[in-house]
């Protein structure tokens, strides 16, 4: 069966009490999705099913399956939603048995990001309502996600929902139960995450609310009291007495050690140790307060030290080690955007060196998502809903669009959704235009009904935008629509001619920067975009100069228009940037362009020393690139090249 000329039904891979899912494979990109169909009979409820499909669609989380298309077929209702490779913990421990507690509480903490999210992403919480061992997939990547929401919603607090006997028997709260009380918030989540745990730790299924639960400890005496602990609360029969949030649960998993009682023996020894102690330095106050004064300073300290060495990471491209050091840096100094925002720019870039292959690419880009999420949605950290820090990320995805421009784009779009009801956005704090332009940018991106014309005028509108902003703002805006026009060049007007426009605006303002900035300590967020904007450059400068030579015969103005590559080579170096052999491979292949220019009946009579020295330095860069990778291809052109050499020298066509 194929829905929609588009989804294609292969097989059938579960099927529960009032659905069947196949997997499906996308005709149109070749891609794998999990499809859910529900029968209209009178058994289902199919209004109130979607309803909650609508609700789910607005989710965005790393561990949630996305929602992508929904699709109605006389009685039957097909939802298109992530296909997800992995096994579920349920079969995990039936083929395995009993996971190991570090592994149980890894799991644990996933899992609570994951209900933070659904609990606190709407007005009321959306309760995931199943809970169970089966629901939850782990990966090969290690992370756990969530499936099946068949029956979350989102659930008004202290109001009676009037559909008892909801869930698994043993994993539901006493109040999913018809004799319960029907009102379900966070903490009935909470039980059914404690349930979890005791099955993934012991293999048992826990006994029914009614009946008393076993300790963990009484099946297998080798886990901890930690465990054993938030177990124990997690599951209590009233709702008031188990913790009243996931990330209140989260807190007690970091910090289990300290729920054992040998570890409580030793922490109240220093806790004895360090009252003397305070007391005996009481009447030394001015030192105590030197003292903070010193670690506020070594902790600005350390951060700035972070900070650069992360730079200078990033301008050799070795984008995973600056992540590390972007997060050593956030640990010293949490309240500042631009560490947030560079770290996220390092994560996607972190992709460029990972195989090409779907599942490691997006693997890199979701948990990118999911780590800033992670600071966004948590109410402890100063980016807490933070609009500025959102409106950054918007400019990052939509500037990294080289590789799964879809999630990047879906992902700058939900952010956009968000802005535009803040209050930032309606008193004017966020540009209204410049926002406006990135969301039919995003939409385009992301697969909506918007034409190029559109877009182009989009792109068009952020450079007239920019003209008014920072030096930093506009060069953010010239990378977005460089990656535009450069990444679609056949489906915009003129677009080589608009790039060589912005590259002139882009040469413009870099110039500026190298005559007032101290690149050995630059700790600004621009630092991160000389590099990339100079190779987007290249790469566009490139395409660009063989568009005018195909369109142009005159041979001094085509030689212009390649050495404009050089240009961005020199900024590189001024930069003290990495140049990969990839890249020089485009300033090799432009030193013999330029050759060829002259290599022809009209021009080969007067051909002189000066450009032959142009086909020398691609044979001796090509030459270094060989020594690297070993490519037979790279190989023969350095043959090509030394044998047209040789043809001028030994005739009488060079002019001294």
């Amino acid at each position: 069966m194929i829905l929609s000329d588009r989804y294609e039904l292969i097989s059938e891979i579960g099927k529960g009490g009032m659905s069947t899912v196949y997997l499906a494979k996308d005709k149109t990109l070749g891609s794998f999705w999990a499809v859910k169909r529900v029968e209209n009979n009178k058994s289902v409820d199919l209004d109130s099913f979607k309803k909650e499909v609508e609700l789910l669609s607005s989710l965005q989380h790393s561990d949630i399956p996305r929602i992508v298309d929904r699709v109605e077929i006389e009685n039957n209702y097909f939802v298109v939603m992530d296909f997800i490779d992995g096994t579920s913990l349920g079969k995990k421990v039936v083929a395995e048995g009993v996971i190991s507690e570090d592994k149980v509480v890894e799991y644990a903490k996933n899992i609570c990001d994951i209900l933070t999210y659904l609990h606190t992403v709407k007005k009321n919480p959306i309760v995931y309502r199943d809970l169970k061992p089966d629901n939850i997939m782990l990966l090969q990547s290690g992370r756990v996600k969530l499936i099946d929401f068949g029956i979350s919603m989102e659930c008004e607090r202290g109001k009676v929902q009037l559909n008892g006997n909801i869930g698994t028997k043993g994993f539901a709260a006493p109040e999913q139960y018809k004799s319960g009380s029907g009102i379900f918030d966070e903490r009935t989540d909470i039980y059914s995450l404690g349930a979890t745990l005791y099955y993934l730790s012991t293999s048992s299924v826990p006994s029914l609310p009614s009946q008393s639960i076993k300790s963990i400890r009484n099946i297998n005496a080798s886990l901890s009291e930690g465990l054993d602990y938030i177990i124990a609360k997690c599951m209590e029969i009233n709702p008031d007495n188990r913790y009243s949030s996931s990330k209140a649960l989260k807190e007690d998993l970091e910090n289990i050690a300290i729920l054992n009682t040998e570890y409580k023996r030793k922490v109240f020894k220093r806790l004895v140790s360090f009252f003397l102690a305070v007391i005996i330095c009481f009447s030394s106050s001015a030192l105590i307060i030197n003292g903070y004064r010193g670690i506020k300073y070594d902790k600005s300290q350390n951060y700035k030290a972070y900070m650069i060495k992360a730079l200078d990471e990033k301008r050799e491209g070795n984008y995973i080690e600056a992540v590390n050091s972007y997060r050593s840096a956030i640990k010293f100094k949490n309240d500042e955007i631009e560490v947030y925002t560079l770290l996220f720019d390092a994560l996607l870039r972190s992709r460029e060196l990972t195989s090409d292959e779907d599942d490691t690419y997006n693997r890199y880009f979701e948990d990118a998502i999911h780590e800033v999420n992670m600071y966004i949605s948590d109410e402890k950290s100063p980016m807490y809903n933070n609009v500025t820090l959102m409106y950054e990320f918007v400019k990052n995805c939509l500037s990294n669009i080289s590789g799964d421009k879809v999630s990047y784009a879906k992902t700058a779009y939900n952010f956009i959704e968000y802005i535009v009801l803040t209050e930032d956005y309606q008193n004017g704090s966020i540009n209204k235009e410049e926002i406006e332009c990135y969301r039919i940018i995003a939409a385009k991106l992301s697969g909506g009904s918007v034409n190029y014309s559109e877009v182009q005028i989009a792109l068009d509108k952020l450079i007239e935008i920019s003209k008014n902003s920072s030096i930093n703002e506009r060069l953010k805006n010239h990378h977005i629509v460089l990656e535009m026009y450069s990444t679609y060049s056949t489906d915009f007007v003129n677009s080589y001619d608009k790039i060589d426009e912005i590259g002139q605006e882009v040469n413009s303002s870099l110039e500026t920067i190298i005559a007032t900035e101290n690149f050995e300590n630059i700790e600004s967020y621009i630092g991160s975009l000389y590099i990339p904007i100079c190779r987007l450059m290249i790469t566009a400068v490139r395409k660009s100069s063989k568009n005018h030579m195909i369109n142009d015969t005159n041979v001094e103005k085509n030689k212009n228009k390649i050495e404009e590559i050089f240009m961005w080579f020199d900024y590189l170096e001024t930069f003290n940037a990495n140049i990969s052999d990839d890249l020089l491979m485009y300033k090799a292949n432009a030193y013999y362009d330029i050759f060829k220019l002259y290599d022809n009946p009209e021009y080969a009579y007067k051909i002189d020393k000066k450009v032959l020295i142009y086909l020398d330095t691609s044979i001796d860069l090509m030459t270094k690139i060989s020594k690297n990778q070993n490519s037979n291809d790279i190989k023969n052109k350095i043959e090509e090249m030394e044998n047209r050499k040789k043809y001028y020298e030994g005739g009488e066509y060079i002019n001294e």
